[in-house]
């Protein structure tokens, strides 16, 4: 079926519009074909996933903003594996593996059944999957439907893991049972990602998630875990989310740079190191001080004063021989500067 006739309905699913897509479909004549055709390409569904998807494991994926899969059913939509655990219908998937155990290896637009769990929060999916022997440690090739991850997997540069995803997805505090659940079976918590080596615990810093965070150190990942020396996603034409370099940078220069106050003092709490040096000879108090983005000058002097006051060194170096005060220059922070050059208590 062209992918010019799943727009409207793939538009509805999107909007979480289950009303509007239940009198699409009802009207429509050829109801049993589109249940069942499958998206030719990414291009109708707005983002850079959906190919080889028929509508029910789109409305699956993440349940979006409404129960558009419910719909999908009561009109006859066929459950599968992946819809199954992007819906958490554990006894279903229970019944599909054990007609097929190798349905859990299952592959839509290079998402197992395992990634539908993680997208959609489905705790009860995931463990089911783990119990009836999915990988903890599987590698994927995407992780969300960044513009940019078609790109890298062509390009070679996309090995990424479940946890990882699990990470990034740690959009509420209650599925930080996903990424316990995979430490339960076994998953490296401490595998380098493809985006500039960070592991774990740095996925989860990016977005500022302090319960996640606070999972990984309870589970014994260092709260001071380095990046990995690793070649990073590098898409021409692509804007990446780090605007930074080098390599071994910890969980509290990401805070730093972000502009995470909250998530920096937690840090410094579980016994972050204020003084810890990147590859570029960079401290916490270098990266704040020059940080990220330009708008948030106020944030970065409390992240300074925070530092300072839990006795981060003002006087170190950098590899290139600035001083934080330098970066602070740089960025026309003048509160900042202020904090650097008032004399010590």
């Amino acid at each position: 079926m062209d992918d010019a006739k799943l727009k409207l309905f793939l538009d509805h699913i999107k909007k979480g519009e289950t009303e509007e897509l239940l009198a699409a479909l009802l009207s429509a004549p050829n109801r049993e074909e589109l249940l069942t055709a499958t998206i030719q390409s990414s291009d109708p569904t707005g983002y850079c996933i959906g190919k080889d998807m028929n509508l029910l494991q789109f409305a699956s994926f993440r349940n979006w903003k409404a129960d558009s899969s419910e719909v999908l059913l009561e009109l006859g939509a066929t459950i599968d594996i992946h819809s199954a655990c992007g819906t958490g219908r554990v006894d279903d998937i229970n019944r599909l593996l054990a007609a097929d155990p190798t349905a859990k290896d299952l592959l839509i637009d290079t998402f197992a059944p395992m990634q539908y769990a993680i997208v959609s929060g489905q705790v009860a999916s995931a463990r089911c999957l783990l119990e009836q022997g999915d990988n903890p440690n599987r590698e994927i090739d995407k992780v969300a439907w960044f513009a940019w991850e078609n790109d890298a997997v062509a390009l070679g540069q996309s090995d990424w893991r479940l946890i990882h995803m699990a990470s990034i997805w740690c959009l509420k505090p209650d599925r930080i049972e996903l990424a316990r659940a995979l430490r339960d079976a076994g998953a490296d918590l401490n595998v380098a990602s493809p985006l500039d080596g960070y592991r774990p615990i740095h996925l989860s810093a990016v977005p500022n998630q302090i319960q996640m965070m606070e999972f990984y150190v309870e589970s014994g990942v260092d709260v001071d875990s380095r990046s990995a020396d690793r070649p990073g996603i590098n898409v021409p034409g692509e804007e990446m989310p780090s605007p930074h370099g080098g390599h071994d940078w910890t969980p509290l220069m990401i805070s730093c740079g972000e502009g995470f106050a909250d998530g920096a003092r937690r840090l410094v709490e579980l016994g972050a190191n204020v003084n810890s040096q990147n590859s570029l000879g960079r401290t916490p108090l270098h990266i704040a001080a020059g940080g990220f983005w330009k708008e948030n000058e106020s944030v970065y002097a409390e992240i300074v004063e925070l530092l300072l006051a839990n006795g981060a060194e003002r006087e170190t170096q950098d590899s290139g021989g600035k001083l934080p005060i330098d970066f602070a220059k740089e960025k026309q922070y003048a509160s900042v500067e202020r904090l650097l050059s008032s004399p010590v208590a």
